[in-house]
């Protein structure tokens, strides 16, 4: 098959990275619709749960030629991004389909048969290219079972649950896991007054907000900071040399972080009592930290470590 000029592009997906694929099509001449078998675009956010806010920054969150047309929050709520990407789309007049779950594609020598169906039926469009953008995050969510769990009395529920936080008023809650969603979950119910037991099998680094009162972002997130991050492939003679020749000052780099983050943590549980020290220490992670910043590190909620004097960790 060879694309001809002219073909649209079909974009499989309305999160953040097919609306962000279909604009940078759309500007370079391109035809892009966007299809999503979902009645919201915004893909995890579209599911996400009460009070969720972006890790990063309003600032740093946006298309570079339609800025925020209202005043987020420094952190963006759930519907703030929700809003935002609605207002870009008819800005920008994409082509975004809902309700149009693609069911089948098929190449054939004149581009890609897609075939879709919505309200009014199946339908079959052609295509010069498809792209897939469908996330990672937005299926549903993996309940494990447990001997004994038909016995259990309580519900047994995960964040994707959670459309209102008063479902953890005054309850008795155990939070499973050490990702952001359980930190925030943690948090939420003990401001609901829940008595909190937060279990994990291992605790990772939390990203402070601040860091020696500089918000996190501007302290790594910098070009400073992507140089300083290993790869597995670096662009340039500079950053390889550095990390093949010189990884030990990477590893110093990243030692000398962790040992602001720690001394953040400690400071704050300084006077405290025995108990509420052990629980801080036993959210202390073993690894170094740049292991959980290759994967996933979540910003801590301000209020965890506060909570750590009432909430229960194992």
């Amino acid at each position: 098959m060879q694309y001809k000029n002219g073909m649209p592009i079909a974009i499989i997906g309305a999160g953040i990275s097919g609306l962000t694929t279909a604009h940078i099509l759309q500007k370079n001449g391109f035809q892009a619709v966007v299809f999503e078998k979902s009645e919201k675009m915004g893909g995890v956010w579209a599911v996400a749960y009460a009070n969720i806010h972006l890790q990063n920054i309003g600032e740093q969150y946006h298309l570079s030629d339609f800025p925020w047309p209202f005043t987020p929050d420094l952190h963006p709520t759930g519907e703030q991004i929700l809003n935002y990407w609605g207002q870009a789309v008819n800005h920008l007049k994409l082509d975004v389909r809902l309700n149009h779950e693609v069911i089948e594609l098929k190449e054939t020598e004149e581009g890609w048969l897609l075939r879709y169906k919505n309200q009014e039926g199946v339908h079959e469009q052609l295509f010069g290219y498809v792209v897939i953008s469908v996330g990672q995050y937005t299926q549903g969510k993996n309940k494990p079972e447990f001997p004994g769990i038909e016995d259990f009395g309580g519900k047994i529920i995960t964040e994707r649950d959670v459309h209102t936080l008063d479902i953890f008023d005054n309850q008795r809650v155990v939070i499973v896991g050490f990702g952001k969603s359980a930190l925030d979950m943690a948090t939420f119910a003990a401001k609901q007054g829940a008595q909190v037991n937060h279990v994990f099998r291992t605790a990772h680094w939390l990203m402070s907000k601040w860091i020696l009162g500089v918000h996190f972002t501007y302290a790594l997130y910098s070009r400073f900071g992507t140089v300083m991050m290993t790869s597995w492939a670096h662009p340039t003679t500079i950053e390889r040399f550095l990390h093949n020749r010189l990884a030990f000052i990477v590893s110093r780099y990243w030692d000398l972080v962790a040992s602001v983050f720690r001394f953040q943590v400690q400071r704050n549980v300084s006077g405290k009592s025995q108990a509420a020290q052990d629980r801080i220490k036993a959210v202390q992670p073993d690894q170094k930290l740049l292991h959980d910043l290759r994967s996933a590190t979540p910003v801590a909620p301000e209020d965890y470590t506060n909570f750590q004097k009432s909430c229960n960790s194992s």
